[in-house]
């Protein structure tokens, strides 16, 4: 299996220059959701996808030095989350080069993000996807040496475009923070509606994007999208891209609910390492750096 990527980055003056002249092609983006392909792996939406001329939406890896002040430990070392996540992460991966990540609702590519530190010391490459424009084009200004796509998960095995709610920017300086409950807006509580903004945006399976690389293996795939992450798993094609550990976010729906979420990540070929109230580190069964005898 090949992991990583085979596209070659491009010359650091190209990658300045799609960061503002990266738009899309409304002629054939109106096209594919006319047509509405079901196939992730159509020619015409992967063609779409890489082709910057074309409209394409992934943006090449940075060659610039980071925009970023630390790897993190500094702002967020003693969050909650970001500790549990960066506990097993660290554990099971920090030993491995060159690896391969995927961050979906990557905010602005540093808060939070437990991925940096891999692509920093670690020579890892990865995907980062953003729907929120803003955060996105902060993302962007970081410097990232990974892939970047302005989009959100589609729950469904093919691009459709939505309505996104951007949560109000709570946080005293600092917008990405107050960034973070932004989601697809049929998963917004009705209270909430009454606050923040709308966008449009497009939905695509994550599998597009990988085949689009020529991704089929995958080492971390954090899963961050606030409602969405059911849909986005259970639509991934684990048989065709190989993926050793999710560290996937959903929120507290009960213990019922919880159950079922579970079972339907275990049928995809996983084990469940650990687990807060609303964060889960599963791991591929057969992976090579750990096979799990039960599920807790």
């Amino acid at each position: 299996m090949t992991r990583g990527t085979k596209l070659q980055q491009q010359q650091d003056s190209t990658h300045n220059k799609n960061h503002h002249a990266h738009t899309p092609n409304h002629d054939m983006e109106e096209e594919l959701l006319k047509q509405g392909w079901t196939n992730t792996t159509d020619p015409h939406l992967l063609k779409w996808l890489k082709e910057a001329d074309g409209g394409g939406r992934v943006f090449q890896p940075s060659l610039r030095p980071y925009n970023v002040t630390d790897h993190n430990y500094g702002h967020f070392k003693d969050f909650g989350v970001f500790k549990f996540y960066e506990k097993h992460i660290t554990k099971l991966l920090s030993s491995k080069v060159s690896g391969f990540f995927v961050e979906a609702g990557a905010l602005d590519g540093y808060i939070l993000s437990n991925t940096l530190i891999l692509e920093r010391f670690r020579a890892w490459s990865g995907l980062l996807v953003e729907p929120r424009p803003d955060m996105f084009q902060q993302l962007l200004q970081k410097q990232r040496k990974a892939f970047a796509a302005r989009f959100c998960l589609a729950e469904k095995p093919y691009l459709y475009k939505t309505k996104f709610w951007l949560s109000p920017d709570f946080v005293k300086d600092n917008i990405a923070f107050g960034a973070v409950g932004s989601r697809v807006y049929d998963k917004v509580q009705a209270a909430e509606r009454e606050s923040g903004s709308l966008v449009n945006v497009l939905c695509i399976p994550v599998a597009s994007l990988l085949i689009a690389l020529d991704v089929t293996y995958v080492d971390l795939f954090v899963v961050d999208v606030e409602g969405s992450e059911w849909g986005v798993l259970d639509n991934f094609p684990f048989h065709q891209i190989t993926v050793d550990m999710l560290a996937v976010e959903r929120k507290d729906k009960g213990q019922e609910d919880r159950k079922a979420f579970i079972k339907m990540v275990r049928s995809k070929g996983f084990g469940l390492l650990d687990s807060l109230k609303e964060d889960y580190i599963f791991i591929r069964k057969s992976a090579e750096f750990l096979v799990l005898e039960d599920d807790p």
